[in-house]
């Protein structure tokens, strides 16, 4: 019987410091991206043009339509209301200089930029189901990095900083109110999903499940944004990241919606 016993306490002792263990193991890192900040505003962004969106009419199959370009003026409203650009500059100036989406070749980036932002784009290539805590630990650890190697200067990681934080926090932002938006712009919730069909008249399929495709866009478009927002028009490194972030995410869900 004592044996039983002291077998049976083992075992608990056992499982209560394995349990411990996974708990430990699944602890969220913390960041010290200094850009942090950039993500948090993305993801206010990305309410503020949601609530927009919820304002328009719906079509006759009781949705709600929009396009890139009111995204991108949506997007520029938001900029415009948090002081993140020029008042005495009209919307459509920042409307033309504002780029519909940005690409390697367009802004001006080093080698070493881009290695670290295809490393970012490597670590969002996972699939629908992948843990959103290990995915964003990674980034973290990414960030780590990224602020210990000596031979990137300050300006150099501030569009990779940018991208790192958008794509943590549009990570979360997605993983929490993807439902919300298929709601107020489908009129279905997900069990209703199914009947829903492309332009093509297939079915549709893939956005909604693609959170790590959505901050993948997310984290390109803050990333290229900062750097185009240095030199293209002179909007800022800051709100270029902002935008490009915002626009990234809006032209996404307009692309697998329409």
């Amino acid at each position: 019987m004592k044996k039983s016993y002291y077998l049976l306490t083992s075992l608990l002792i056992t499982a209560i410091l394995f349990s411990c263990q996974s708990i430990f193991d699944q602890e969220s890192k913390v960041s010290n991206n200094p850009q942090d900040y950039i993500g948090q505003l993305h993801n206010e962004g990305m309410d503020y043009i949601l609530n927009e969106i919820i304002k328009l009419p719906k079509t006759k199959s009781g949705t709600k339509f929009f396009d890139i370009q009111y995204i991108k003026k949506t997007t520029i409203s938001f900029m415009k209301k948090k002081e993140l650009l020029n008042k005495q500059i009209t919307k459509s100036a920042y409307n033309d200089t504002f780029p519909d989406s940005l690409n390697f070749s367009d802004v001006p980036i080093s080698n070493l930029q881009k290695d670290y932002l295809i490393r970012l784009i490597d670590i969002l290539t996972v699939p629908k189901e992948a843990d959103i805590k290990t995915v964003t630990n990674n980034i973290i650890e990414l960030e780590n990095e990224i602020l210990q190697n000596n031979n990137l200067g300050e300006n150099e990681c501030f569009p990779i900083l940018c991208g790192c934080s958008v794509a943590r926090y549009s990570a979360i932002y997605w993983n929490e109110n993807l439902e919300k938006w298929r709601v107020n712009i489908l009129g279905i919730n997900k069990s209703q999903q199914k009947t829903i069909t492309t332009k093509s008249g297939d079915p549709e399929e893939g956005f909604w499940d693609g959170v790590w495709d959505i901050a993948k866009e997310d984290a390109i478009g803050a990333a290229l944004g900062a750097l185009g927002g240095a030199s293209i028009g002179g909007i800022g490194a800051g709100p270029g990241a902002i935008g490009g972030g915002c626009i990234a995410s809006g032209t996404e869900a307009a692309h697998k919606i329409f």
